[in-house]
Parts: C-alpha cells; structure tokens; sequence
C-alpha cells in the first residue's frame, strides 16, 4: 500500500507503543500476525527467532516503510498514520547490521543531509559513540574522507559512525537491526559496553541473533514463522518456551 502522510505533529514519545490486531502481508502467500501487544517508554525489548520468521517485518511496518495489512499500530494512543511522517521518523534512531556510508567526511557521514545538524551536536554524538576516540588517529580528523561505502575503516568504526548517525538527533527510541552482527569478539564486546550506556533513557527494541544480549533486556518477543511465539523475559521464556529454550542454548555455544 502507497504510503499517506498524516496530518498530526509529534515531537515526543510519552507511554508507549502499541500492536492491535496487527497482521502483515507481502503477498497472500505470506501473512505476518504481530497480534497484541505493547512496548513502554524506556522498556528495552529483544526481538528473537529464526531468519524469515517475522522480525525485520516488526521493524519495517514501525518506521512505515510499510503499512499494516491489517490492525493498528498506536503512539500514545493515536494511530501512527496519522502522524505527519518526518515527525513520527524522528522518534527514532535507526542502527541496521550493515551502515550505508559515503565517499565523504566522517562529518557528513554521521549529519547524512540534515543540514540542520550543527558540527557541535556531531562532535557530542561521536563522544558518545566512541567515534572520537579513532578520529583523532586521522590525519584529516572528521574531514577525512572515508572512500565509498566507507572502505577506508574497520567494521567496529563503521558501526560507530552509524551508532552516531542514529543518536545525533537525540531520538527517544532506538532501533537496532544486528547491529553487532558483523563485528568480531572484541569489537562486539567493546560496542556492548557502550550501547549500555547509550541505552539508559532511551526505549530501546534490538534485534538480534546474539542471545547475550537477552539476560540484559525487559521483555523478549520470540517471532516463529511468520508469528508470535512467546512474550516474556529470559528467565520466563527459558522456563514456558522449548523453542526459546533451544535457540537460546544453540546461539550461547
């Protein structure tokens, strides 16, 4: 369906998130049920499962690069469709397992056409994000040119510019698609530590393969098939769910 813009501004995500009777298909052949179900300000939420079963979909049909088939998907109360888009947009952050950077600066890399974003708020984004930490390595500091599709930095500093990319605008929910997915060990390890800190006021929904993350989150929604699962936390689910029990044992090896 051709996406409409909404007439209401939104400058603020207040209580929460909500999922009614929401359903998603490609085609016929293919139908996505989300259900019920509902994400509060500040909760951080794991989205689990096996490839195909319905998670990129969840984060798809949030941002509006789809609409529902069927159902609702409410904002504080208030149909998302009826937000003007760059508003509803704004609300989040958005870090996807591979950036797409550009043959430009780090600097244009991480304001990425916002002309509205000052050097000031870069900088303070890329403290944050540890992106500073390697700059300062650079000969040309936040002016060097990165080469296309940013080859000219290791995967843990392309992961950072995009870390800084998608906070630099202070968003109140933050998005991660296996955004650790591509780093090594120690890298991986390093980016954990700083998402934590990263995390603290913001809401926060991750999807991932990496089960370590799942001890530290609120509630993990288990996708299977095209489905939901199971809602709960770690604990929960390793107790009232055998596919959770199995994915979880499998990806801790």
């Amino acid at each position: 369906p051709n996406i409409l813009d909404g007439l209401l501004e939104k400058k603020s995500f207040d209580k929460e998130i909500e999922f009614k009777n929401a359903q998603f298909s490609y085609d016929k052949s293919k139908k996505i049920i989300f259900g019920d179900l509902n994400i509060k300000r500040y909760e951080k939420i794991a989205l689990v499962g096996q490839s195909g079963s319905g998670k990129s979909t969840f984060a798809d049909v949030l941002l509006r690069l789809h609409d529902l088939t069927e159902g609702q998907i409410l904002i504080d109360g208030e149909n998302i469709k009826n937000y003007k888009i760059k508003d509803y947009r704004s609300l989040f952050g958005f870090i996807p397992q591979d950036p797409i950077l550009f043959h430009d600066s780090i600097l244009e890399n991480i304001r990425c056409g916002r002309n509205y974003i000052t050097d000031e708020k870069i900088f303070e984004a890329a403290r944050i994000a540890n992106v500073d930490k390697f700059v300062q390595q650079k000969p040309s500091k936040y002016h060097t040119i990165i080469g296309d599709r940013g080859a000219a930095l290791s995967g843990g500093e392309k992961q950072r510019i995009s870390i800084a990319r998608a906070i630099v605008n202070e968003p109140e929910i933050l998005l991660l698609d296996e955004a650790t997915s591509s780093l090594d060990v120690k890298n991986e390890l390093e980016l954990l530590n700083e998402l934590e800190i990263i995390f603290k006021d913001k809401t926060v929904i991750i999807i991932t393969h990496k089960y370590k993350f799942l001890t530290k989150v609120d509630k993990i929604i288990l996708f299977e098939s095209g489905k939901i699962n199971a809602i709960g936390g770690h604990q929960e689910l390793l107790l009232k769910s055998k596919l959770y029990k199995e994915l979880f044992e499998f990806n801790s090896i």
